[in-house]
């Protein structure tokens, strides 16, 4: 008994064979005109992505198109996590990002930040970024374009200043030629997946494309050519100058380079915002660029809020790019020398996208996770004493983020902002808390509650068995960590609310540590790049010293900091000791800073 196998053929499969040629009657003729055709498949821009890279027609039929399934290629959609190959120890992979231009493009020209019409589709089982968080956050966490927006107020925070005070150009255009970006042209095929997921070279694995884990919609790749030189210019003004300022200089490699850059050229978001840090980092020392640095700071509010709206509603699945954004709008804020505490909205906005970052593993690379992680708890712990004690929760460490430090910590991490110093920052965290249960109104006694003094013993003790010395560190990165170490302890010493004894213990310990404080100082050059990790642990000694030639020298250091480094915050920083040593002695120290900031209605981060 013979069997019959059925074969089954994919759409346009053609039988071998000679052609045969038939005549055909009126009638069959006629029945031919009469069939109905195939609608023709076109070169749309709504395609599969595999499609769209290999320049083919696609029929856009979901979730597999008759293209991929007769070339037995897989089909990639916007909003459907792609499979990734199996791992053999190299990292994991994402598709290239494509059609970011067009979706950023769509509201440009009102500057409303709402999104386009046209929405990524996302499958029902898509698994919800920590529930409705963001769409409940978005209006407390994020600052709203208006009257009194920061980026219509003030600009570059600097009120002696001739830079223009309100925005009037409009958004920066980030294709202004109007030249179609090139789309990818590698033939896939389905012995070579690893190419579609963007690794043809050794050098790719180093590509943001390699960062990120299963990310589904991919957007356009970032192509710096179609930019006008004005882009070309702050880019290389990034990389020969801003990078080498905001970085401390205690490693070889410098994320800011190495982790920035190569995720800027594969978004564009991410790409306006290395041009804005430029611009306005640029603007700070030349005035005649504030209305570049103004057009690129309008623009980089508007389409954060933008990416943080894509990421409420389900377009956008992974919070990378948004986290990033905030983080860097910090930065951006603390360049510009922002003095109406807009920096802080950032700050709270970036805490809950680096929460969800460290709450899923697989979304970034180690390196990069470990950078944003460091970036986050160096801007808010230093950003926490502008602020009132009893206001600044939302800035605390959360317990995720606060076990994702202790690892880093364990491992002796060594970054560009937070030094070898990270531990200390974890115990700024503590004496934070502390200083708020200090501070409570129910406490009318003259001592520490039992808990408060053994944890005030708990911290003195971690403080002082600090020490910042491996073989691996600089002695400008050694010296800064002993002057982080001082000023923390500073912080520690003036935490309790009680006033001290004229001529008591407490005061000859606050001024030992001082002496101790202005040695490390004086052994750091002014002009090292380790100066920029300085403007913190400044402020709090600064606000500890009663001499007035202490004062002058302080006065000297910020000064040559802002002319090196040309961060505005610097320089408000070098005002608000002003207004701190006009007080009586008695009212001075790191914890009346907030106060300080309130009565003169100046709120800036000392980051």
């Amino acid at each position: 008994m013979s069997s019959i196998s059925t074969v089954s053929r994919s759409p346009g499969f053609r039988s071998p064979g000679p052609r045969k040629v038939a005549s055909s009657s009126p009638a069959e003729s006629a029945a031919k005109q009469s069939r109905p055709r195939r609608p023709p498949a076109i070169r749309s821009r709504t395609g599969c992505f595999t499609c769209r890279g290999r320049k083919k027609k696609c029929d856009e039929i979901k979730p597999t198109c008759t293209v991929c399934q007769r070339n037995q290629l897989v089909c990639c959609w916007p909003g459907f996590a792609q499979p990734l190959p199996p791992s053999t120890g190299s990292p994991r992979t994402r598709p290239h990002q494509q059609g970011q231009s067009d979706h950023l493009h769509s509201n440009r020209d009102d500057g409303s930040g709402q999104l386009g019409d046209e929405k990524a589709h996302v499958p029902d089982d898509a698994e919800p970024l920590r529930g409705t968080t963001w769409t409940q956050i978005l209006p407390t966490i994020l600052p709203e374009a208006g009257p009194s927006s920061p980026a219509t107020n003030d600009w570059l925070g600097n009120p002696t200043s001739d830079l223009p005070s309100q925005t009037t150009k409009t958004a920066v255009q980030s294709n202004p030629s109007g030249t179609e970006q090139h789309q990818c042209d590698e033939h896939v095929t389905s012995s070579h997946v690893s190419d579609f997921y963007g690794v043809r070279s050794p050098s790719d694995l180093l590509s943001p494309s390699c960062l990120l884990a299963g990310a589904p919609a991919p957007k356009r790749v970032s192509t710096l050519p179609t930019r006008d030189s004005r882009a070309c210019e702050l880019l290389g003004h990034y990389l020969s100058r801003t990078a080498l300022t905001i970085g401390n200089g205690a490693t070889d490699v410098n994320p800011f380079v190495s982790q920035l850059i190569p995720l800027s050229l594969t978004n564009d978001f991410i790409l306006h915002m290395v041009l804005c840090q430029s611009a306005v980092h640029s603007a700070v020392e030349d005035p005649s660029k504030a209305e570049i640095a103004s057009e690129y700071y309008s623009e980089s509010s508007r389409l954060l809020r933008q990416e943080m709206h894509a990421l409420g509603s389900c377009q956008e699945t992974s919070p990378l790019y948004a986290t990033m954004g905030a983080l860097m709008m910090c930065f951006i804020e603390t360049t510009k020398g922002d003095e109406k505490g807009t920096t802080f909205d950032y700050i709270r906005c970036a805490g809950f996208l680096v929460t969800a970052i460290t709450s899923r593993p697989s979304t970034v690379q180690d390196d990069l996770k470990d950078f944003i992680i460091e970036y986050y708890i160096y801007i808010a712990t230093t950003s926490a004493i502008s602020m009132s004690p009893s206001s600044t929760s939302a800035l605390m460490m959360r317990s995720e983020l606060e076990s994702e430090a202790r690892r880093l910590i364990d491992s002796g991490y060594v970054g560009q902002l937070c030094g070898c110093w990270l531990h200390l920052l974890l115990i700024i965290v503590h004496i934070r808390k502390l200083g708020e249960q200090s501070r409570d109104v129910d406490c009318n006694s003259g001592f520490l509650a039992a808990d408060d003094f053994l944890t005030f013993a708990l911290l003195h003790a971690q403080i002082q068995s600090f020490e910042p010395s491996s073989p691996f560190l600089s002695d400008d990165t050694v010296l800064c960590g002993y002057l982080f170490k001082e000023a923390t302890y500073l912080y520690l010493l003036t935490c309790p609310s009680q006033p001290q004894r004229l001529g008591g213990p407490m005061r000859q310990t606050i001024k030992s540590s001082l002496d101790r404080a202005f040695e490390n100082l004086r052994q750091v050059p002014a002009s090292a790049r380790i100066n920029t990790s300085l403007c913190w642990p400044l402020v709090v000694i600064g606000s500890c010293v009663t001499d007035e030639s202490l004062r002058d020298e302080l006065r000297g250091r910020l000064q040559i900091m802002f002319l090196v480094l040309g961060f505005g915050n610097i320089r408000s920083s070098s005002l608000v000791l002003e207004y701190m040593w006009a007080l009586p002695e008695s009212e001075q120290g790191p914890w009346i800073l907030w106060q300080v900031m309130r009565d003169n209605d100046i709120w800036i981060s000392v980051a």
